[in-house]
């Protein structure tokens, strides 16, 4: 503190208007602000749910539901020119039904820090910025990890939101077919929709032995041939991609890096090293996902992104109090955030997984 400065008589409610004026208000349901943290943290496909409206379904409870896609319809047939007309109505959507779970995070001072502070602005705009950009990489962290996470058990669903590897199930057969069914200990089914009874409602998987052209690249091959087929006109005109599914492919560490040797290996050269940071493959590219490293299957996981929705509890979509004292700590002053949410796809027809053997 410098000399000649006095501390005001009461100066919390002083310090409490300057954070007040100078706070910056990133998460925000909209706004520039909220589009440049994302923009500034790319990587985060939790972060671009949140910004992204279209791909936001907004309820009013904590228990909800959603239509969904879980077949092709087949009510085409041939017969004898004499026969008679025949109309059949094939169903071929279901209302899927899921929980909300709750996330919370703060952004908190000592009041030291700020007092410490007063006397030059930069220091004390430094210092927020820095503990609330920190807090806030934090908390779009935990949302991407979860989205890349699953629980194991009806009692963990309670409190762990529903990722990719929950929705998008491993298949036991190595021929790569429409085989992802029901996740184990969720007899019900996903979304409460029980694939033994509905067939249709699974997504594509498959097995491979080795990270080679002739297992796992023509896998690969295989899954994006058999994958792609139009999407149903009635969900057509609700989805961004009208036409067919565009899957990214998810994969580990040491599973990119064998892709990329076999690129090599292929090509002669390391043009896929030298015309990019990744390899694309027809069309798609493959994605590092640090998240599934610990995964010792080394998935493969073909999903569209598009097609994954963002449910939130209307009211509590970003919910934002304070900044307040707290009141069991005299000296620590904090904003706090909630997010009641949930992550659902609409066609799981769109999502396949290759995983290694057991």
């Amino acid at each position: 503190m410098s000399a000649g400065y006095t501390i005001p008589q009461q100066p919390d409610e002083q310090i409490l208007d300057l954070v007040r004026s100078t706070f910056p208000k990133v998460l925000k349901r909209r706004g520039q602000d909220f589009t440049v943290i994302c923009q500034k943290y790319q990587k985060y496909y939790f972060a671009k749910m949140l910004a992204n409206d279209s791909g936001k379904l907004p309820v009013d409870n904590s228990s909800f539901t959603w239509p969904v896609v879980y077949k092709v319809g087949t009510s085409a047939r041939h017969d004898n020119p004499a026969a008679q007309d025949a109309v059949s109505v094939e169903n071929v959507s279901k209302l899927a039904s899921d929980t909300l779970v709750h996330m919370d995070w703060n952004v908190s001072w000592i009041r030291q820090e700020i007092l410490s502070s007063v006397n030059s602005a930069t220091r004390l705009f430094n210092m927020l910025d820095t503990r609330y950009a920190s807090e806030q990489l934090g908390a779009l962290d935990a949302g991407e990890s979860k989205l890349w996470d699953a629980p194991s058990t009806t009692e963990e669903a309670k409190t762990i939101p529903k990722g990719v590897p929950f929705w998008v199930q491993r298949g036991s057969s190595a021929t790569p077919s429409f085989q992802g069914g029901n996740p184990s200990g969720f007899s019900a089914g996903r979304g409460n929709i029980d694939s033994t009874v509905v067939t249709d409602w699974k997504n594509y998987a498959g097995q491979y032995v080795e990270v080679s052209d002739a297992d796992l690249v023509e896998n690969l091959r295989i899954a994006v041939l058999d994958m792609d087929f139009e999407k149903p006109e009635a969900i057509a005109d609700k989805l961004p991609d009208p036409e067919s599914p565009d899957p990214n492919m998810y994969m580990n560490r040491a599973t990119k890096l064998a892709l990329m040797a076999v690129g090599r290996d292929n090509n002669e050269s390391l043009g896929w090293d030298l015309h990019g940071k990744t390899p694309v493959f027809y069309g798609h590219e493959f994605k590092y996902v640090p998240y599934l490293n610990d995964d010792s299957t080394n998935p493969v996981y073909l999903v569209d992104m598009n097609d994954f929705r963002l449910a939130f509890l209307e009211g509590d979509f970003l919910h934002m109090t304070g900044p307040n004292w707290n009141s069991s700590r005299h000296n620590i002053m904090s904003v706090f955030w909630d997010l009641t949410y949930q992550y659902v796809p609409m066609n799981l027809r769109l999502h396949g997984v290759l995983a290694l053997a057991s």
